[in-house]
C-alpha cells in the first residue's frame, strides 16, 4: 500500500508541476504518467498502450507516441534504445542513468551519470550546447564477449 500512496503522491506531484507551467493534463498524459510510475521499467510505446487499455484508456499508438514526446520534451522522460528495435521510455532518475548494451550476448549492464559530466561539460564549452544526456545507450562488447573475441583472434580457422 505504501507503494501505492508513493506513486500516487508523485503523480500528483508531476501533475502539479505540469499545470504550474502552464500545460493541460489530459486523460492520455495523466495515464501515461501513472503506468511509467507504476511500473518502473523501460517500456514502449505500445506496451504504454497495452497498459492504457487495460485501465480502459482507448488510445492509438500515435497519440501515445505524442504523450511520450510531450513528456520528453518536459524533461519528466527520457527516450532510448536497448537494441531491441523500438524505443523505450522511462522516467531518467535521479540521477539518470545510462546503459551498457552487449552486441553478442545481449547483457545490459548500467553506467554512472558521473561519466558524462565532462562530456556535457566540453559539448557545453566548445560548441555552446546544452546536451541533455538523460537516458544514454552505449553498444558494444562485454568484458566476457569481448575476451572470447579476442582469444579467437589468435586461433586459425
Amino acid at each position: 500500500m505504501a507503494e501505492h500512496d508513493t506513486s500516487s503522491a508523485e503523480l500528483d506531484r508531476l501533475i502539479a508541476e505540469l499545470r504550474a507551467r502552464g500545460h493541460r493534463i489530459t486523460l492520455p498524459r495523466r495515464w501515461t504518467l501513472k503506468v511509467l510510475l507504476q511500473e518502473h521499467r523501460h517500456l514502449t510505446c505500445e506496451q504504454i498502450r497495452q497498459r492504457l487499455e487495460e485501465h480502459g484508456i482507448r488510445v492509438d499508438e500515435a497519440t501515445v507516441y505524442r504523450t511520450l514526446q510531450w513528456l520528453k520534451q518536459n524533461r519528466l522522460v527520457a527516450q532510448t534504445t536497448l537494441g531491441s528495435g523500438a524505443d523505450v521510455f522511462a522516467f531518467p532518475g535521479d540521477p539518470p542513468h545510462h546503459h551498457l548494451i552487449c552486441l553478442s550476448c545481449g547483457s545490459i549492464s548500467e553506467l554512472d551519470d558521473a561519466l558524462f559530466a565532462p562530456l556535457r561539460e566540453t559539448i557545453r564549452a566548445e560548441q555552446g550546447f546544452v546536451p541533455h544526456i538523460e537516458h544514454y545507450s552505449i553498444f558494444g562488447l562485454c568484458r566476457a564477449c569481448a575476451s572470447q573475441e579476442s582469444a579467437g583472434e589468435g586461433q586459425s580457422v
